[in-house]
């Protein structure tokens, strides 16, 4: 192949892009399992707006600027600094691969023929092949996590109608008008900080804002309605009740997002026990109920989207009142014995 390949490795969560793409990066770092068990604990949820919807994601320091991740340099170059050097797009994004930077950005995923529909999708870019003329890029679609080939001129076209479909009706959004060069380093170690899990996971059991004294995460201060760590639970709760009575369009990566955070707890526990931070496996048993129950409620929600059979809502609210009881009380006595 005349072009270039950086590596990616396949992640441990594949929920949203902001996580999935740095970490299919830093996955390929010796230490970064140890990173991800230490950092992957706490919740939010956003608050209901005008139409019922619900958003909820893992929480970590800064995650919608990747500078949370370690072992990622992080360059950003404005949509308006790249047209004002003139520089054409496709030898901006060519250059920058053989620099050994990653490149994340939006596009109109109309254009990608990923959607009959202009919509806004985050992809990256981590190769080329300049006999196909080809940009290869890490796309999410359906809870999948697909390779795709792009044509440059379809990258161009994406790139383009990005901006005459969003960037005018919304001038605050920084984030999504510029490109990101990420450079994977692996010469930095991390190890498994054991204070930092105990801490999140006091935060996640009391609901705390974990983020609270970091100026950065301001979004968080002195708005209502904002949930955080277990409490999520009740506002995924009310959010599949009201929609009994008022069906709309589902967010099923609300769901696929509380079955990783689920699966992420339970490698983490297994983590634990095998290092000695944690005295037996008592506790993995039961809390691998507490995964197959979340993994039960995404494919209930999966099957809702197809049929709109209103008992899925109702056994998969029922299912999570009684998950969110003995999460509680498993994550208590966690908490309890890593303190021994």
């Amino acid at each position: 192949m005349d072009g270039l390949l950086l590596p990616i490795s396949k992640p441990i969560l594949i929920g949203y892009g902001h996580h999935t793409f740095p970490l299919s990066i830093i996955s390929q770092n010796e230490d970064y399992l140890d990173w991800v068990y230490s950092n992957y604990i706490q919740l939010y949820g956003d608050p209901v707006s005008e139409k019922i919807d619900f958003f909820t994601d893992f929480l970590i320091q800064d995650n919608l600027a990747f500078t949370s991740f370690p072992w990622l340099w992080i360059n950003k170059v404005s949509r308006a600094d790249l047209k004002g050097q003139k520089e054409d797009l496709v030898l901006f994004l060519k250059k920058s691969l053989r620099q050994q930077n990653y490149l994340y950005l939006y596009v109109d995923e109309f254009y990608l023929g990923l959607n009959r529909q202009h919509l806004l999708k985050d992809i990256l870019i981590f190769g080329f092949d300049d006999q196909k003329k080809m940009f290869i890029i890490l796309e999410f679609e359906n809870l999948q996590l697909n390779v795709s080939h792009v044509s440059y001129q379809d990258l161009k076209k994406a790139y383009v109608g990005f901006e005459k479909s969003y960037i005018v009706r919304n001038e605050k959004d920084q984030r999504r008008k510029s490109i990101y060069l990420i450079k994977n380093t692996s010469y930095k170690r991390y190890e498994f900080n054991l204070d930092l899990v105990k801490e999140f996971l006091m935060d996640y059991l009391n609901s705390n804002n974990s983020l609270k004294n970091f100026q950065y995460f301001s979004d968080f201060k002195g708005k209502e309605g904002f949930v955080f760590g277990i409490k999520v639970y009740e506002q995924l709760i009310q959010y599949l009740t009201e929609l009994q009575t008022s069906p709309h369009a589902i967010n099923v990566n609300l769901f696929q997002t509380l079955f990783e955070h689920k699966k992420i707890f339970l490698l983490r526990m297994e983590f634990m026990v095998n290092k000695g931070y944690l005295p037996n496996s008592i506790h993995i048993e039961r809390f691998r109920e507490i995964e197959k129950g979340a993994l039960q409620i995404k494919n209930k929600i999966l099957r809702y989207q197809i049929t709109l059979r209103g008992n899925l809502l109702e056994e998969s609210v029922e299912l999570l009142k009684q998950m969110y009881r003995d999460e509680r009380k498993i994550l208590k006595e966690v908490l309890t014995n890593i303190n021994k």
